[in-house]
């Protein structure tokens, strides 16, 4: 009897060290696992954190051209200046060369004033443009006043217009311009 009694013994000793490792293999795999979901999360958390930073520059970007959106600006075309304000320039079409050159413009002055000190209220922007400046006017104009800024303006000069709206990616003076000339 003890000798039965000593080899279920041995058996059952086999069957938890059995057991015993295939535990520790299972905790080693399932810590495999949580090391690699980690892994997978401190990833999301960085891609989160970027997304975070860019739409904060996002809107730290639009406040300042929402600040500087009255802010004077004088273009110069062919020899000729124009006065507007940054308004002018991006509202109607935010999504044209014009607009995006202004913003850029915006941009520029204000990492030039972060890197030296430089007060920008102290100066008008300035966009200097090598364009006609008969057409330049039309176009400020139009993005001034829409469909008014284009009354009285012949054919011809409707069709010279249509050219430059598509040379700063106005659409929607290039349609109107499509739409005044029948």
């Amino acid at each position: 009897l003890t000798e039965r009694v000593r080899q279920e013994m041995i058996n059952k000793q086999a069957e938890i060290d059995r057991q015993r490792a295939a535990l520790k293999v299972e905790a080693q795999r399932l810590e495999a696992v949580v090391a690699e979901r980690r892994w997978e999360l401190a990833q999301e958390q960085h891609s989160l954190d970027m997304q975070r930073q860019t739409i904060q520059d996002t809107q730290n970007e639009a406040a300042q051209v929402a600040s500087a959106s009255s802010d004077p600006v004088l273009v110069e075309a062919g020899g000729a200046e124009f006065e507007t304000t940054v308004a002018t320039l991006t509202t109607p079409e935010p999504d044209s060369t014009l607009a995006a050159l202004v913003q850029r413009s915006l941009r520029a002055r204000a990492l030039k004033a972060l890197e030296g000190g430089w007060d920008p209220s102290n100066e008008e922007l300035r966009v200097v443009i090598d364009r006609d400046a008969s057409i330049t006017h039309y176009v400020i104009e139009w993005l001034r006043r829409g469909e008014a800024g284009l009354e009285g303006v012949p054919e011809p000069l409707l069709r010279r217009l249509q050219l430059e709206a598509r040379y700063w990616r106005l659409a929607k003076l290039d349609a109107a311009c499509e739409r005044h000339c029948g």
